[in-house]
């Protein structure tokens, strides 16, 4: 499973076709399907609400779920600015991982 989950993320914006598969790995934990949704440039809504949800559980997931949703452009919807609000630690992943965009960008 891993092994096609990274292939899906190589393939960037090519692997959207596969999002709703991406997103039904992502619910069962993997951490390489969020990574290859932050790829796919855009995200729909079940995507986003997955990687919102998984903001504030194991380390790494919501690391890379932070950066997805980063990547795609989508921390001001309102299922991200939900799972802030509700947990002190999802916030302080998306802040953490922001700031690694920003410094990046320089």
């Amino acid at each position: 499973m891993d092994c096609g989950l990274v292939a899906a993320g190589r393939l960037g914006v090519l692997a959207k076709p596969l999002e709703p598969y991406l997103c039904e790995a992502l619910c069962g934990g993997h951490v390489y399907a969020a990574h290859a949704l932050g790829l796919l440039g855009t995200l729909d809504e079940a995507s986003i609400v997955q990687l919102a949800n998984k903001l504030d559980g194991d380390p790494n997931l919501s690391f890379e779920c932070a950066a997805a949703l980063i990547a795609c452009g989508q921390t001001g919807h309102q299922a991200v600015l939900d799972a802030v609000a509700r947990s002190e630690r999802a916030a302080k992943v998306m802040a953490h991982v922001a700031k690694h965009f920003a410094s990046r960008r320089v």
